[in-house]
């Protein structure tokens, strides 16, 4: 009952009536597997790495039109705290339906997004349960998923609330 009303609170803090009658954003307080990834520059990434950070994790792919609505605002938030140390970001192209990291560099590349990006060739997503794209996890400082959120309709204030919401796990004493 607990999540349940948490999540219409989440849904209705985003704005979008698409979220409030899917549920489509819920609080979490769950502890995030290890996992690792390979960056699009070829630079492997633990998780271990965001240690004390708090992480936004996008997971998307090229073929998703939704991802691609969603990445102006995903690089407009980047924009926002890529200079904070406390702050990281990744995008995980997922390894589905024909992706492959070429396809995903190109992407990147084509469209000039500045976030890091990787791909997901040992199956994070299915080890941080991120079905549904884009699906977005936001991790706090002590690497628990905080807000797991798929889909994007473009009613949200998706910059204006993940700020917010990133700035209150900031806050948040280690």
């Amino acid at each position: 009952m607990a999540s349940t009303l948490a999540a219409i609170a989440l849904a209705s803090l985003f704005g979008g009536p698409l979220l409030a009658t899917r549920l489509l954003a819920h609080a979490a307080n769950k502890p995030t597997p290890e996992f690792s990834v390979v960056r699009l520059d070829g630079v492997v990434v633990n998780s271990s790495a965001f240690k004390h950070r708090v992480v936004v994790l996008d997971f998307w792919a090229t073929w998703c039109p939704p991802c691609r609505q969603e990445f102006p605002k995903l690089e407009e938030l980047y924009q926002r705290y890529r200079t904070n140390p406390n702050v990281a970001f990744l995008a995980i192209d997922v390894n589905k339906d024909g992706e492959t990291p070429e396809k995903a560099q190109a992407f990147i590349q084509k469209a000039g997004y500045t976030f890091p990006v990787a791909y997901d060739g040992k199956d994070v997503v299915a080890r941080l349960k991120a079905e549904g794209y884009p699906h977005l996890l936001l991790l706090d400082r002590t690497g628990k998923v905080r807000l797991d959120h798929t889909g994007y309709d473009g009613a949200e204030h998706f910059v204006e609330n993940l700020s917010r919401e990133i700035d209150k796990l900031l806050a948040e004493p280690l």
